[in-house]
């Protein structure tokens, strides 16, 4: 299942299945030549000046307030997301986890109208200030009861356990917890995400050092670093690495991204993972 496509990409798709003689034919139209730009005052044969320079420079000119508009939503910052609490600054939760949930509930066809929903999600009170204030029981933000005649709520069942109890109900069911739990982690977040602590990212560095290095390799191209007031190695500096060694198979999983199906469950004695109780330091999960 996948969200409705749009227009535009409907039509690439449909550009792709056409013969290559017609391909060739349609990108004519748009000025597609294969050859270099012509010595000529001939801005059609001289597209470099045209496409590279003129028709840029018209197309900010021509867009101006939306581009303002961006600028203040966050949309073209050209930054890691900001260490804030709002979505608009920390996008990355804002845009690669709620905006694409809402957009299942609203553009699928079995979600989209005349349904009746529930989202349950696991936040809990004890994971950050903000969710301290969250409500176990509401209306969700893609309810669209007129419209659409959606009626979608959210709930949250484990908004009141502390992190004991949740540990409890693995252990009473003998559920094996996820691989960077056992691995050393404190929380199941984003890779690398922008609230790891200096000892999250040294973890990092240990098991991913080809990830770690292009992250520093895209402060350098950003001109921006992830933390707001050093760079990378600097934040880390000489920090204990996160890591425990006394799970292989979990250390396995984590490099390898293999997850076998026997693994879901614990067959012997259940132990907490060695990233248990350390607290939600490093953002919320």
């Amino acid at each position: 299942m996948q969200c409705a496509l749009s227009k535009k990409y409907k039509e690439c798709l449909e550009l792709k299945k056409k013969s290559a003689e017609d391909m060739e034919k349609q990108l004519e139209q748009f000025g597609y030549r294969m050859k270099f730009p012509m010595k000529t005052g001939d801005l059609s044969k001289r597209w470099c000046s045209a496409y590279l320079k003129i028709m840029v420079a018209d197309t900010v000119l021509r867009n101006l307030d939306s581009l303002e508009r961006l600028e203040k939503l966050g949309g073209k910052r050209l930054k890691f997301p900001a260490k804030g609490t709002t979505h608009q600054g920390r996008w990355c939760s804002g845009s690669l986890k709620a905006s694409v949930q809402d957009s299942v509930t609203a553009s699928l066809e079995k979600t989209k109208e005349d349904t009746r929903l529930l989202i349950v999600s696991g936040e809990r009170r004890g994971e950050s200030a903000g969710r301290s204030k969250y409500n176990e029981m509401e209306v969700h933000r893609t309810n669209a009861e007129a419209k659409a005649h959606r009626i979608v709520h959210q709930w949250r069942p484990v908004i009141d356990y502390s992190e004991k109890d949740v540990w409890e109900v693995l252990k009473r069911h003998k559920v094996n917890p996820h691989p960077c739990y056992r691995a050393g982690w404190n929380r199941c977040s984003c890779a690398m995400c922008i609230f790891s602590t200096p000892t999250l990212f040294a973890g990092i560095r240990e098991l991913y050092p080809e990830d770690y290095g292009m992250l520093k390799q895209d402060e350098e191209i950003l001109g921006f670093t992830l933390d707001n007031n050093c760079d990378l190695d600097t934040f880390v500096g000489s920090a204990k690495s996160c890591v425990y060694h006394g799970d292989q198979e979990a250390l396995y999983s984590l490099v390898t991204g293999e997850f076998s199906r026997d693994s879901v469950y614990v067959k012997g004695q259940w132990m907490y993972p060695a990233g248990a109780f350390h607290g939600a330091e490093g953002g919320p999960c």
